[in-house]
């Protein structure tokens, strides 16, 4: 499904929550480590996030083990 938000809306609502999105990066991180405690936080994370926020947030967390793998 493709968002109807306008490119400025966008990023304005990632400008709004960077805190909400470092949090998802982190914890996605330690739920893909298998810490259960933080696969329930990443549940209610998404909850929290807009789409396009949720998909920054995957996009941020992807970067970091791609730097990290180096």
């Amino acid at each position: 499904m493709l968002s109807t938000c306008s490119p400025s809306a966008t990023v304005k609502a990632l400008e709004l929550s960077p805190t909400l999105l470092k949090a998802y990066k982190w914890v996605s991180l330690a739920a893909a480590q298998g810490k259960v405690e933080a696969k329930s936080s990443l549940e209610t994370l998404e909850g929290n996030l807009t789409p396009e926020q949720l998909a920054e947030g995957r996009k941020r967390a992807a970067g970091f083990k791609a730097k990290t793998a180096r």
